[in-house]
C-alpha cells in the first residue's frame, strides 16, 4: 500500500524561515524579491541574512523578534514577515518592526544620513487592507493630496494571500501570482506544478517538509 505524502506548508513559521531565511536558500529568496521589489538586479548581488533579534533601545522597552532580516549589497534593509492568524493592531505592529529598524542603523555619534532605505514585506493568510481588493500593496510616505513622496526611508508592501487566490484560476500568470500560490500549496502535486514553472522552487536547500500519513 502506497503511502501519501503530504507537505507541510510554507507558511508556517519554521519552514517559511528555512526557505527564506537561511544562506543556502540565496537563489529563491532573491527570486521571491524581484517579484516583489522595484529594485535592479545588481542590488542582489551580495545577500546577508542578519540577527533577527530588535534589541531594545532602553530599559523595559520593547524586543521585536523578525521572520527574516536581510541587508542588500547597498545596504538596504529589507524585513519579510508572514502572519497567518489575524493580530490585533497588525498595522501599528509593522510599522513599530519598521521603526526599530531605522533606529538600529543610528547610534549616538551617527549622523542622519547613515540611514538606509527599510523595506518591509508583510505577507498575511487574512484579509489586512480594507476597502480593496487588490492582493499587493506599496505604501511609502507620501504627500495625502499632491502624492509627492517625501522621503524613500520606509517602504512597507503587504501581501494578502485571500485576495490572491481570487486569481489563481486567471488566464494570466505573474512571478509575483505564482509566488502567492506557493505559499499557499497544500499538497505535493501542487508544488511540482509550480516547481515546472520556476526550477528554483525544486533546487532549494530546504524544501517544505514532507510528513508521512
Amino acid at each position: 500500500m502506497a503511502i501519501a505524502l503530504k507537505i507541510l506548508s510554507p507558511k508556517l513559521d519554521l519552514v517559511f524561515k528555512l526557505l527564506f531565511g537561511t544562506e543556502g536558500n540565496i537563489e529563491i529568496l532573491t527570486d521571491f524579491l524581484l517579484s516583489v521589489l522595484k529594485l535592479s538586479p545588481s542590488e542582489y548581488a551580495k545577500i546577508a541574512i542578519a540577527n533577527p533579534f530588535l534589541l531594545q533601545e532602553y530599559k523595559g522597552g520593547k524586543l521585536g523578534i523578525l521572520d527574516v532580516r536581510l541587508t542588500l549589497k547597498s545596504g538596504k534593509v529589507i524585513n519579510i514577515e508572514i502572519q497567518v492568524d489575524p493580530m490585533p493592531a497588525m498595522k501599528s505592529r509593522i510599522l513599530f518592526y519598521a521603526s526599530k529598524l531605522i533606529i538600529a542603523q543610528v547610534g549616538e555619534s551617527d549622523l542622519y544620513d547613515k540611514i538606509q532605505r527599510v523595506i518591509s514585506i508583510i505577507i498575511t493568510d487574512h484579509p489586512l487592507i480594507e476597502n480593496s481588493d487588490k492582493f499587493h500593496h506599496h505604501f511609502g510616505l507620501y504627500d495625502l493630496e499632491s502624492k509627492v513622496l517625501l522621503t524613500d526611508i520606509l517602504e512597507i508592501h503587504t501581501l494578502e494571500i485571500p485576495k490572491a487566490r481570487k486569481n489563481f484560476n486567471a488566464t494570466e500568470d505573474t512571478k509575483l501570482l505564482n509566488w502567492m500560490k506557493f505559499l499557499d500549496a497544500k499538497t505535493e502535486e501542487e508544488l511540482n506544478v509550480l516547481a515546472q514553472k520556476k526550477p528554483c522552487y525544486e533546487n532549494s536547500n530546504h524544501p517544505p517538509i514532507r510528513t508521512l500519513r
